[in-house]
């Protein structure tokens, strides 16, 4: 069974100047150890990929999130600021070597 799961990033700062693409992660969003809020959504999966944004928070997170898995983290810069129905009617094929995956993009 392929399981999809979605993740927002960490908690962004907004009292920089820097453009929307460039936005960090807070203070508070850099402290969250990663992790799925209220535990995995099935324990003992891990993802195969993580799908991510090139947006600094997103892909901040991604690459906790990654680090954390041991997985790899494949940035997609056409997710950033694209409309839901650019990014979710159709996912990439997971292949056979991958059974799920994880996306993490600013919404």
């Amino acid at each position: 069974m392929k399981v999809l799961a979605l993740v927002r990033h960490a908690k962004s700062d907004w009292t920089t100047a820097r453009e929307d693409h460039d936005r960090p992660l807070n203070d508070r969003g850099c402290a969250t150890r990663p992790g799925w809020p209220g535990g995995s959504p099935r324990p003992g999966l891990r993802p195969d990929v993580i799908l991510s944004s090139t947006a600094l928070r997103a892909r901040t997170t991604a690459e906790a999130f990654a680090a954390e898995l041991g997985v790899a983290v494949d940035l997609e810069p056409e997710l950033y600021g694209a409309p839901a129905e650019r990014c979710w009617p159709a996912p990439p094929a997971p292949g056979p070597d991958r059974s799920w995956w994880s996306r993490t993009t600013p919404v």
